[in-house]
C-alpha cells in the first residue's frame, strides 16, 4: 500500500493506492474511522466536484487525549485510477459549524 498524504492546519489530504474500487476503499475508510471511542455517523451522501463523485461522510467521536472533547470528522472520498482520494478535516465538536464553509471551498478546488 503507497500513501501520500499533505496537511494544513485542519485537514489532510491522502491517497491511497491499495483497494481494487470505490466500494471497497469506502468500506475501508469507514472500518478504520469507526474504531474511534463513541464514534457515530451523523450524515452521509455523495456529491460531484468538478465531475467527479465523492462520498462524503460526518461523524463524531471521543478525542484519544481528552475523553470529554468531541470531535467531528468530515470526510470527502473518490477513487479514480487505483488511487483512493481522502480530504479530510478533523475539529473539536464545537467549531465545526464554523470551518465547514472553509472545507467546503477547498473540497469545491479539488482536481482529480
Amino acid at each position: 500500500m503507497a500513501q501520500h498524504s499533505s496537511n494544513g492546519k485542519n485537514g489532510f489530504l491522502n491517497m491511497l493506492s491499495h483497494d481494487s474500487s470505490f466500494d471497497n476503499a469506502y468500506a475501508n475508510l469507514i472500518s478504520g474511522i469507526s474504531e474511534a471511542k463513541k464514534f457515530m455517523i451523523i450524515s452521509s451522501g455523495k456529491v460531484t466536484i468538478n465531475e467527479v463523485v465523492y462520498r462524503w461522510i460526518q461523524e463524531t467521536h471521543e478525542n484519544n487525549n481528552l475523553e470529554s472533547l468531541v470531535m467531528t470528522n468530515y470526510v470527502f472520498m473518490t477513487y479514480k485510477n487505483g488511487l483512493s482520494y481522502i480530504l479530510t478535516m478533523v475539529v473539536p465538536e464545537k467549531r465545526f459549524d464554523s470551518l465547514k464553509p472553509l472545507f467546503d471551498k477547498i473540497a469545491a478546488s479539488l482536481k482529480i
